[in-house]
């Protein structure tokens, strides 16, 4: 399961932050505003956690923040093409991120299903 810690990493890395300014309570940097309006968004999206949840994760006092960013992520994606094409991308790499966790590594099977003269004759 991805958690918001996890879309605020790749949000970091995306956007060249400092995890430690991204994740400081308060206002912070005028520079990490708009990039943490948009990890809260997309944790509202991946993970479908509670305003409060997420405030939570985000240092955030009022649940009231995270439904600002939710609304106004929305309004900019439609608005906003260097928004709409860097929540793309963030989609997609979290999307890729999390797909390639949860799928199972091969294994190879111990015991051989056919024999090598069974394999040529099929």
């Amino acid at each position: 399961m991805i958690t918001c810690h996890e879309i605020g990493r790749v949000v970091c890395a995306h956007f060249v932050l400092d995890p430690k300014v991204f994740w400081a309570p308060g206002m912070g940097y005028r520079s990490v505003h708009r990039p943490r309006q948009m990890a809260m968004a997309l944790c509202r999206e991946f993970t479908g956690a509670s305003y409060p949840k997420i405030a939570k994760a985000f240092s955030k006092r009022d649940h009231t923040t995270v439904y600002h960013a939710v609304q106004k992520v929305r309004t900019l994606d439609l608005e906003d093409i260097d928004i709409w094409r860097s929540m793309r991308a963030l989609r997609r790499d979290i999307e890729y991120r999390f797909l390639t966790s949860q799928i199972p590594q091969y294994v190879k099977p111990k015991v051989e299903l056919f024999t090598a003269a069974e394999r040529m004759a099929a």
